[in-house]
């Protein structure tokens, strides 16, 4: 048994909640506050550890639906143009732009 909010809870109890919670969404204002309530909080290495280890053995079939949820007009920076895109004004090593060169081939 766990104690949370100072209340015992049963096993029996603790899945009658998840199962009366299961499907339910958080709203916008409620995830931002969540969101808050997390910051600066540190996170034991075991956490740090199984976050690693997920990231680690995606399948092909997830990472592709990554790709796809981050293109077009999904992804983070579309649209940003000028001094609010981060890469603005910066300049890539001559190194860089000569292998990015050297590896378009022109059929």
């Amino acid at each position: 048994m766990e104690t949370i909010h100072r209340r015992i809870q049963t096993e029996l109890t603790k899945q009658k909640i998840s199962k009366a919670l299961t499907g339910k969404k958080h709203t916008p204002e409620h995830k931002q506050r969540i969101s808050e309530s997390l910051l600066g909080k540190p996170k034991t290495k075991q956490t740090i550890r199984k976050m690693s280890l997920a990231k680690r053995n995606m399948s092909d079939l997830t990472k592709y639906r990554m790709s796809l949820a981050k293109r077009g007009k999904n992804h983070p920076l579309y649209g940003i143009t000028g001094p609010a895109n981060p890469r603005w004004g910066k300049k890539y090593p001559k190194k860089i732009i000569q292998k990015n060169s050297s590896d378009i081939s022109i059929v």
